[in-house]
């Protein structure tokens, strides 16, 4: 959701309205465009001199034309990227002693727990096992951990694949002597944190970790499942902290900053903005809203007309000269995406349903969200999503129901004793069993995604009706809605044969098919939530075996995972758990010409050592 500056008089009550209108819109588009060459310049770094981007910068003072400024942004950002690029030295390895301060709050992965955290003035990747990990679990972003360890290089393949984070390197740690509090900014977000935490304590663990997604965008606790049934239905961005967040705290605090004068307004405003990014850890898409945010206020607090437009293309520019790596983000691509195609596309699609205003909005805002992320969310997840539109619908009014009670009541919940706070979380719990509810149902539905070959039977289809309904009907409001109607059906017709574009399986998940039926295993530890993607599309026939070779925690959570999705018939693992069938060595499975057999343990000695397991039958080599 974008901020809008609301005090933007309406130019149609201007005495030049007409002049004033044509003026602001050239204005516009020269923004536009100085967006656009920053962030190509950010894209394409390269080693500018400093006397070159000084000369351009001062002809474009003494000139004053546009295109002069748009040029020195190009060459400024291309600099500053390339810089910013070279400040990305590997770290070097070996033994370590120090302190680090917490970049990020620390996660639990199946191998451990893991942090980015600043060392020496770079940042590394600390990994911690056992209990060091149960130190460092309980810790939060800017604290400070005094640590012994081992100091690793990373490559500069892997920098490259996630640059705007600048980790350089990993540490593994032996020891944790001690985890301190850190600076007192720090401190009080973190305390947020906490206070929010305790408050939702009396609620189930899926409840507490769906509502810490809602409210702060930390997604840590949630299961392999949840994330995947709010990615493939396009409610991914309601667990990702963005420009609706900042909303509705804005919103929340109106009644107090109405009591302020413009100018001291503005200086709350700025201040409660940046404390909201550093409670939700300065997400990229936080950062786009923060910003936008804080430049609409300022353009109300000195009477200035900004367009939503303007206020985003400013925002861009701004943060992509202070960190040019930003633009390699998905989450800041996602985030300016979504802006521009709710202030561009949302007033003209809701004229084109000729709804209900109320209706149409809802409408409107959603779908022209998706169509402006459309392209950058294809190509990454093999299609879009059908459903995401009623999702959206259905689900965000829940969502910010739940962002504004959980940030406020659920803050004053963690004050209070359990059985208040409990009758305080009661709202949140139904709201949240709705969001929830809507993400799994929907995506569980056959066309929950579709690729090209859907999108071109829907054209195919509406083309003619268009050109017939423009022939025949009288009412444009009934051509659009046919058309509409045309468009939807053609795309759950096409979604039919689509096979989506294959995800590649982790190491350690093994798939074998046979005709209609298909077997799944599970070697090693690996995350659910990856297995889920990568099997999206690779599933053809009917899932009727998953074995889970390995005792370890992290394999089963991926095999559990699997069996929540896609329900097969029989699931096999060497551990007790409901509805799985024990296996060991010299057991066998037959389903069809698919035979499953299970030999000894692959090192003996170890509990957590996968079983041997041979899929023979396969039409194809095993994928």
């Amino acid at each position: 959701m974008s901020v809008v500056d609301p005090t933007v008089p309406a130019l149609a009550n201007h005495p030049i309205g007409e002049d004033r209108g044509s003026q602001l819109v050239v204005a516009d588009a020269w923004v536009l465009l100085a967006a656009a060459a920053t962030a190509i310049g950010a894209a394409m770094p390269r080693t500018i001199p400093w006397a070159a981007v000084l000369t351009a910068f001062v002809l474009a003072l003494v000139w004053r034309r546009p295109a002069t400024f748009v040029l020195v942004l190009l060459l400024s950002a291309s600099l500053l990227s390339a810089r910013a690029w070279a400040g990305l030295d590997p770290a070097v390895a070996g033994a370590v002693q120090g302190r680090a301060v917490l970049v990020t709050d620390p996660e639990r992965k199946v191998v451990g727990t893991t942090a980015v955290a600043r060392l020496d003035g770079q940042r590394v990747q600390l990994w911690a096992h056992g209990r060091s990990a149960g130190a460092l679990r309980h810790a939060l972003a800017g604290d400070v951990v005094q640590f012994q360890g081992t100091r690793q290089t990373r490559s500069s393949v892997a920098i490259a694949a996630d640059p705007w984070r600048r980790v350089v390197g990993s540490v593994e740690l032996t020891t944790v002597l001690s985890v301190q509090p850190g600076s007192w900014p720090f401190s009080w977000a973190n305390e947020v944190h906490r206070r929010l935490e305790h408050g939702a304590a009396s609620m189930p663990s899926p409840d507490r970790a769906l509502l810490a997604g809602l409210v702060l965008g930390d997604d840590r606790a949630q299961s392999p499942v949840m994330r995947y049934a709010f990615a493939v239905v396009g409610l991914g961005h309601l667990l990702a902290v963005s420009g609706q967040n900042v909303a509705f705290v804005l919103a929340a605090a109106a009644p107090v900053l109405r009591r302020f004068r413009l100018r001291t307004r503005f200086v709350v405003v700025v201040t409660l903005l940046g404390f909201f990014a550093l409670v939700t850890r300065f997400e990229p898409s936080v950062l786009r809203a923060v910003v936008m945010a804080g430049l609409a206020a300022a353009a109300a607090s000195v009477g200035r007309p900004a367009s939503g437009l303007r206020v985003l293309c400013l925002a861009v520019i701004g943060l992509l000269l202070v960190d040019p790596l930003l633009v390699r983000a998905l989450g800041f691509q996602l985030s300016v995406s979504a802006s521009a195609g709710i202030l561009v596309l949302a007033p003209a699609i809701s004229r084109w349903l000729a709804l209900p205003a109320g209706l149409g909005t809802a409408l409107a805002v959603p779908l022209s969200a998706q169509l402006a992320t459309a392209p950058l969310l294809a190509g990454r997840t093999g299609g879009l999503s059908l459903v995401s539109l009623p999702a959206n619908v259905l689900a965000g009014p829940a969502a910010g129901l739940v962002m504004t009670w959980g940030s406020s009541a659920g803050l004053l919940a963690g004050y209070l004793p359990g059985p208040l706070a409990a009758l305080l979380g009661l709202p949140s719990r139904v709201l949240l069993w709705w969001i929830a509810t809507v993400a799994v149902t929907a995506s569980r539905l056959p066309a929950a995604q579709v690729g090209l070959s859907a999108v071109v039977v829907a054209l195919a289809l509406a083309t003619p009706w268009w050109w017939w309904t423009a022939r025949r009907a009288r009412s444009m409001a009934y051509r659009r809605r046919s058309v509409a109607l045309v468009l939807a059906v053609g795309l759950w017709l096409g979604a039919g044969p689509l096979e989506h574009r294959a995800g590649v399986l982790p190491a350690g998940v093994r798939l074998h098919r046979q005709g209609l039926y298909e077997v799944l295993v599970v070697t090693r530890p690996v995350d659910g939530s990856a297995v889920l993607r990568a099997l999206r599309g690779r599933i053809s026939g009917e899932l009727e075996i998953v074995v889970v070779s390995s005792s370890a925690r992290g394999a089963w959570q991926a095999g559990a995972a699997v069996m929540e999705v896609y329900r097969p018939g029989l699931v096999l693992a060497p551990v007790a758990h409901p509805g799985v069938t024990l296996i060991g060595p010299g057991d066998q499975y037959v389903l069809g010409q698919l035979h499953v057999n299970v030999g000894s343990q692959a090192s003996i000695g170890s509990s957590s050592s996968p079983l041997a397991i041979e899929v023979t039958g396969d039409e194809a080599d095993s994928r």
